[in-house]
């Protein structure tokens, strides 16, 4: 294999060299802060820009691309499903406390809807009420089945 010549390699090594032997540059901040006066990269628009000097339509554009990026900027999904789940959560904990621990007397009777529905629940749905504990048993008294005569 031959050899490359001395002056192939030159050109390869003349740049990370030159750059080694360079001193380097201090950086921007740490000099004087950045200021609008010391600031290296100038504005090209004046901001917050000045409403009264924009067009009708200029204003409107303005309007809704600041609506647009305010909207992207606060979305946050995660904590808005957090939210509402919490707040659904506490919607159907006060139906629920309303419905079980609700006195009301309806037209001054004695009956409250909600000790069905408090009864109902405490017997798990209606599966383990004492009074119909033993209806679907084989330890169940036989019924009386009505024949049409």
């Amino acid at each position: 294999m031959p050899r490359p010549k001395a002056s192939s390699l030159r050109p390869i090594l003349a740049t990370p060299i030159r750059r080694l032997i360079q001193t380097a540059k201090e950086p921007v901040l740490s000099g004087a802060a950045l200021t609008v006066i010391t600031n290296p990269y100038q504005a090209k628009k004046v901001w917050p820009p000045r409403m009264r000097e924009l067009t009708p339509q200029q204003q409107l554009r303005f309007e809704k691309k600041m609506k647009r990026r305010l909207r992207l900027v606060y979305h946050r999904p995660k904590w808005d499903k957090a939210v509402l789940l919490v707040q659904y959560t506490f919607m159907v904990a006060c139906v629920v406390s309303f419905v079980f621990f609700s006195d009301f007397e309806f037209w001054c009777d004695e009956y409250r809807p909600s000790e069905e529905m408090r009864k109902y629940v405490q017997t798990v749905f209606g599966t383990m009420d004492p009074d119909k504990r033993f209806e679907n048993s084989i330890h169940a008294f036989p019924r009386e089945e009505s024949t049409p005569k």
